[in-house]
């Protein structure tokens, strides 16, 4: 797509006419005072909306730039209906402000027909004058500035390789990747993308090379060549200099600005620091060819994705972002698409994988299957990211390191039409600014600290998340729009967010589940990290009541569960799909009920040695268990091993009956990750059946453990064994088992052993051997909280 015909830098996402419409159905649905008397209203407003929706959709997909008004328009009036209906708003205000946004809509529409019939009779007529021309569009993308080529020497002379040898027939040698390599051989048809996907269908006998970013060797190589030509770099600039190509996180565009800044100014280490110090302001400082480069990445987004990746500049440069929360906000703010049989995280996690795909967004951890269970943005596109959201009115950044309050205020005046806002204090003042657009409100971590007043003024925020020390924040029942809720504070009254999907609570101690979160039709995720228990009335109603049901309810954590009437609450939850729970030590506990479970984490107190309650079934759909302080039989665990989907299985500080796991045949059949840590076990044997798609197994203090079972050398799917605090026998037979494996050819195979307990015995002999067993005890309690 030429680079002069794509959507500009704006934001044209239908997203927010989406979430409008869902507005209006639920004003039609909910009956009240003032919307009775306008519901005709309200019902012609939405026809309207909807009609202008799949207008603008036509033209958006034609990406012609002279649309860009028409599609600004339909964004700006989208945002005005929801201004207008969610503005507590009196029965006269809306009698006099919906037929004028009506007529404005109608307007727009008329407009939208118009430009589509003179495109339609153009295209006619220039098909009549050529009709055996295919006029084919060709990208003008701005040069890339010579200097970029850089960083992918090895790369480089293995594409070549590519481009003269191999196969006699034609051949599409692909390179997908982020700004950084362009190299035209020439021998065969060399293919350059940003995007996966279309490398993908190059052509049928396409070969992809994907790029890696560089190395923080290689950064510091190339930023050391560029600054100073054929000299070496002065000791006293070396750390500082290593430190500045580490933070450029292998973009080659970022190293070759950030170069070109260092070559123009004096080699004084405290100047060098300064840059350091401030790398993004510097990297922001691009030439304007940089710029468009990148921004064509962004450009050539789908629709749908640019809302996605705008939302990634929020977050702190350099944060790891947990993919579960990022898909949980993005749902929250309706940038999803709904789709028909299919969950809408599940969508969510499809439109991540298409901006990694694009390079637009780095992995930053990998769960076991090779999911995303973290990911980031390079300094270098958040910056573009934050300068086009803001221009958008979609994102500003509100960042002040004194403590001067009013400068906090004048960044967000009343009726700007700021539509997120992000908030990075170095100091905390007392409450917040107002802004009448603002839909989301992100802060950092100790930002909330010492706010205990909510304006009221935010009208149609749909996500709050921030921090308190205050048992409760003033205002916050004025925030009925809530889909998106994140406080570390005690719970406030929960009966006016009849919209909430997600609530995330870091309370210390356990707290009660009110009855009315259970009635919350809309109420899909509930994350209590101290630990949570149903209230007795919602005991009593589940118990009482036959019809009780919790429809929507996917996932609760940590839920703890003290008896029979506890479960049938649970029951009355037959879509979950991840659920954290810990048990009372002598229940006996059934989850087969739960059809749509994935994922499961069972523990018990820590004050308890062992759970020994019976584990009488579980839900056959379950990929992923962790048990967590559990007295294992050898009945127990033919149960686990039987599950037909299993592929995660965690065990934490547990003990195996005689302290001895003998699997037995046909047993795991899809497990890939497996993980025993502070495990009772001196002897386990497998036989080569077993885990017959395993990949990975970690074992930490284990220290009782022998040997790890040498047949599980014949599972040919097996990559990797971590020790961490094992005894000397079993890293010895890891050690074994790793030659075995190199000799039989499999170089890809990798132990890794660290910290014996025989070291860290002689670095804690002064202890007492009481004092070592808590030591040991506490650290396997972390790893228990923090791993999921």
């Amino acid at each position: 797509m030429p680079s002069d015909m794509a959507p500009k830098t704006g934001v044209v996402s239908l997203f927010i006419i989406d979430s409008v419409l869902d507005d209006l159905m639920d004003l039609t649905n909910n009956k009240s005072n003032s919307t009775v008397v306008a519901n005709d209203q309200i019902v012609t407003l939405h026809e309207e909306l909807m009609l202008l929706g799949s207008s603008i959709t036509d033209i958006v997909l034609q990406h012609e730039a002279k649309h860009e008004e028409l599609v600004t328009r339909s964004r700006d009036i989208a945002y005005e209906v929801e201004y207008v209906i969610n503005s507590f708003p009196r029965v006269w205000y809306l009698s006099l402000r919906l037929p004028q946004l009506i007529d404005k809509i109608r307007l727009i529409v008329m407009a939208v027909k118009e430009m589509k019939n003179n495109i339609d009779v153009a295209r006619m007529s220039n098909v009549s004058k050529h009709p055996h021309e295919h006029i084919e569009s060709q990208s003008k993308e701005p040069p890339i500035l010579e200097d970029i080529v850089v960083g992918f020497g090895n790369v480089a002379i293995e594409i070549a390789e590519q481009l003269v040898g191999g196969t006699c027939q034609l051949q599409v040698i692909s390179i997908f990747g982020m700004s950084g390599l362009d190299d035209g051989i020439g021998s065969r048809i060399l293919f350059t993308t940003r995007n996966k996907e279309v490398s993908l269908k190059a052509s049928p006998r396409s070969v992809i090379n994907e790029l890696p970013f560089l190395s923080e060797v290689e950064c510091w190589e190339i930023l050391q060549g560029k600054v100073f030509q054929d000299r070496k770099c002065p000791q006293e600039l070396v750390d500082i200099g290593k430190l500045i190509a580490k933070n450029c996180h292998g973009l080659p565009l970022a190293v070759v600005v950030i170069s070109g800044v260092l070559a123009n100014m004096e080699k004084k280490k405290h100047l060098w620091k300064k840059i350091a110090k401030n790398l993004s302001s510097h990297i922001s400082e691009i030439p304007e060819k940089c710029i468009q480069t990148l921004q064509l990445s962004y450009n050539h987004l789908p629709m749908h994705l640019k809302p996605c990746f705008l939302y990634l500049g929020a977050f702190r440069e350099d944060t790891n972002i947990p993919v579960r929360k990022l898909i949980s906000l993005w749902v929250a703010e309706r940038f999803i698409k709904k789709e028909e049989h299919k969950n809408i995280e599940d969508v969510a996690r499809e439109y991540l994988m298409k901006l990694i795909d694009r390079s637009l967004v780095l992995v930053a951890e990998r769960r076991y299957d090779g999911g995303v269970k973290t990911c980031k943005i390079h300094d270098l596109l958040r910056e573009m990211c934050l300068s086009i959201a803001e221009e958008n009115n979609f994102l500003k950044l509100i960042k002040v390191n004194d403590d001067d309050e009013q400068r906090l205020f004048s960044q967000v005046s009343t009726y700007q039409r700021h539509h997120r806002l992000s908030i990075n204090c170095a100091k905390y003042p007392s409450s917040l600014p107002v802004g009448l657009h603002v839909r989301s409100l992100l802060f950092d971590l100790d930002f909330m600290s010492s706010i205990k007043l909510i304006s009221c003024s935010y009208k149609v925020l749909r996500v709050f998340c921030g921090w308190s020390l205050y048992d409760f924040l003033i205002g916050f029942e004025y925030l009925v729009h809530l889909r998106y809720l994140e406080i570390s504070c005690t719970l406030p009254p929960m009966e006016n967010f009849r919209k909430l999907e997600f609530l995330v609570v870091y309370n210390d101690d356990e707290i009660e589940i009110p009855k009315i979160l259970l009635n919350m039709v809309s109420l899909r995720h509930m994350e209590f990290n101290g630990g949570a228990y149903f209230s007795e009335s919602s005991r009593q109603l589940a118990t009482n009541s036959k019809s009780f049901q919790i429809n929507n309810l996917q996932s609760i954590s940590a839920l703890s569960i003290y008896d029979e009437m506890d479960e049938k609450i649970l029951r009355s939850s037959p879509n979950l799909r991840r659920v954290q729970v810990s048990i009372e030590n002598l229940l006996n506990c059934s989850f087969n009920f739960l059809y749509q479970l994935e994922s499961l984490k069972l523990s018990t107190e820590y004050n308890t040695l062992y759970w020994r309650s019976s584990l009488i079934s579980l839900p056959l759909n379950l990929k992923k268990l962790t048990l967590v302080c559990v007295y294992l039989s050898r009945k127990q665990m033919e149960i686990i091993a039987r599950l037909p989907c299993l592929e995660v299985l965690k065990l934490v500080s547990a003990a195996f009956e005689g302290e001895q796991w003998d699997t037995s045949e046909s047993e795991f059949p899809q497990l890939k990750y497996l993980k025993l840590c502070g495990v009772k076990i001196a002897e386990w044997n497998a036989s080569s059946d077993n885990f017959p798609r395993l990949q990975r197994i970690v074992l930490e203090y284990c220290e009782n453990l022998k040997m790890i079972p040498s047949n599980l050398g014949d599972i040919p799917t097996l990559q990797k064994i971590e020790l961490f605090m094992c005894g000397q026998t079993a890293n010895e037979s890891a050690k074994k088992f790793e030659e075995e494996q190199k000799e039989m050819g499999n170089e890809k195979f990798e132990v890794t052993i660290s910290n014996t307990f025989d070291d860290i015995e002689a670095i804690l002999s002064p202890i007492s051997p009481q004092e070592m067993k808590e030591f040991y005890r506490s650290e396997i309690q972390k790893k228990s909280i923090l791993g999921d």
